[in-house]
């Protein structure tokens, strides 16, 4: 075996292994089990390892980590990987603006008529600009996660 190939596994393995304890440290500070950390869970375990912050500087970092903007911070948004509905929005977002536009709304909605489109678009499009923003999109979504309860 190669030094090079022993390398990349031993990278891998270290990878791995943060993951992990990712997962581990997220989970322990998960303390209602929901999959998400509420700014007060997050402020528990920075206190329990001994990072005493004033709240102000915690919420700072909290809303930085909250990319969604729904008040919890997913294990995705916790360890800087992106979620789903980041995921999800850069493949619908064609041209990279940072905006879901009509032509890019209208090709997810393909089983809507043009009325009922128009009339999502309107909806989501919170702040009347006619583009849909990464914060309108999450808020979209997660109506939808809601409807189907």
């Amino acid at each position: 075996m190669s030094g090079g190939f022993l390398a990349v596994q031993a990278k891998r393995t270290k990878e791995r292994n943060k993951k992990v304890n990712l997962e581990d440290a997220f989970k322990e500070a998960d303390t209602n089990n929901d999959g998400a950390l509420t700014i007060d869970e997050w402020t528990e375990v920075l206190s329990k390892t001994g990072q005493d912050n004033p709240r102000e500087a915690v919420v700072l970092v909290f809303n930085q980590k909250d990319r969604d903007q729904n008040g919890k911070m997913s294990f995705e948004e916790f360890s800087g990987q992106k979620t789903r509905s980041e995921l999800a929005f850069e493949a619908i977002d064609k041209n990279g603006d940072g905006y879901v536009s009509r032509t890019e709304f209208k090709k997810i909605c393909p089983s809507l008529t043009p009325e009922q489109c128009e009339a999502a678009f309107k909806k989501f499009d919170q702040d009347g600009t006619g583009r849909i923003n990464y914060r309108e999109f999450s808020s979209m979504m997660s109506r939808g996660k809601q409807d189907k309860k």
